[in-house]
């Protein structure tokens, strides 16, 4: 047998793991949406999320056959709630500053 076909044995037989981090992953994914009518924690879980979720799918692509398919599942899961919770809360911070600068605009014309 030739180098290559022990290698490529090796990885059949090999047993899978979880891909790092992703039940913190689809934490912070969930909580980005839970957390979005505060504004900026859902912004903070949000980009969190998506960044890990980033280095762990790249990990996923360079070797699929070494990581079980529900923690990709999960982290697949994870960036999806998170970038739900991160439109979310841009929009809670877009209405947020509507609503004070009308607030401002009242207060600064007297006519309340």
């Amino acid at each position: 047998m030739d180098d290559e076909q022990l290698q490529r044995d090796y990885q059949f037989n090999m047993p899978q793991q979880d891909l790092p981090n992703s039940g913190l992953i689809l934490g912070l994914g969930i909580a980005s949406i839970v957390f979005s009518c505060f504004c900026i924690g859902g912004i903070i879980c949000g980009i969190i999320s998506l960044v890990m979720s980033g280095n762990s799918m790249r990990a996923y692509r360079e070797n699929p056959m070494a990581y079980t398919q529900s923690s990709y599942s999960n982290i697949n899961a994870g960036k999806i709630c998170a970038i739900i919770g991160v439109s979310l809360s841009v929009i809670a911070v877009i209405i947020s500053i509507v609503y004070y600068a009308a607030i401002v605009a009242v207060l600064a014309t007297g006519d309340y």
